[in-house]
């Protein structure tokens, strides 16, 4: 095992010889995190903190910081990299739906009827913000559908309200582990609400059938 003040010395070699902001560090726990944190604005850098410890404000604002050049280093557990953020403003939904319409080539049948009505029910958010905002929900659809397709899959597109256009997103976010949760959890409910039309018909059906004549 390498000590501790060893590990510090080095990582402070490095960070002086080799590397330019923005620069993440990844730690095992919250309380290092903090003290690596404390060690390193003594040596004259400015970090940010980013832990399971903190809320999600504090989230946003340690990767906006980093971002913006607030901070020149991001000190993290695995939670940048676990649940961390991603772009808001329905850029996921609609990246979603640009990805499930591109992969409609290839499916066949129900599961291709499947994916058109999951990449409909995406596109819920971004009509909702629209309305929302006062916008008119299907052109605003179109707008962001348009420059999404065009500015292929590195770039975020999202719904900018002041505008009522298409743009990146800019210290906007949303939580990964909730959009995650959220699209199983849709994904589990209209599972169940299809068995239960089978199971109504399927009643029906036996209903009729030892109906006397």
């Amino acid at each position: 095992m390498i000590p501790e003040d060893r590990k510090r010395k080095k990582l402070v070699e490095v960070l002086e010889s080799q590397f330019q902001p923005p620069i993440i560090i990844f730690v095992n726990q919250k309380k290092g995190a903090d003290m690596l944190a404390k060690g390193l604005v003594k040596l004259g850098f400015h970090p940010t903190v980013l832990h399971g410890g903190k809320g999600q404000d504090a989230r946003e604002y340690a990767l906006q910081a980093l971002k913006d050049g607030t901070s020149d280093i991001l000190v993290a557990t695995d939670v940048a990299g676990r649940e961390a953020v991603l772009p808001g403003a329905a850029a996921f939904e609609i990246a979603a739906y640009v990805m499930l319409t591109s992969e409609m080539e290839s499916l066949k049948g129900r599961s291709k009827l499947g994916a058109q009505a999951f990449a409909k029910a995406l596109l819920v958010i971004p009509k909702t913000l629209a309305v929302n905002g006062g916008y008119d929900a299907q052109e605003t659809l179109v707008k962001l559908i348009e420059e999404k397709t065009a500015a292929g899959p590195d770039l975020a597109v999202g719904l900018d309200l002041e505008t009522g256009g298409a743009g990146e997103p800019q210290g906007i976010w949303d939580n990964v582990t909730v959009k995650k949760n959220s699209i199983s959890s849709a994904t589990v409910l209209a599972c169940n609400l299809l068995l239960v039309d089978e199971v109504m018909r399927a009643g029906m059906t036996n209903l009729k059938q030892t109906q006397p004549e």
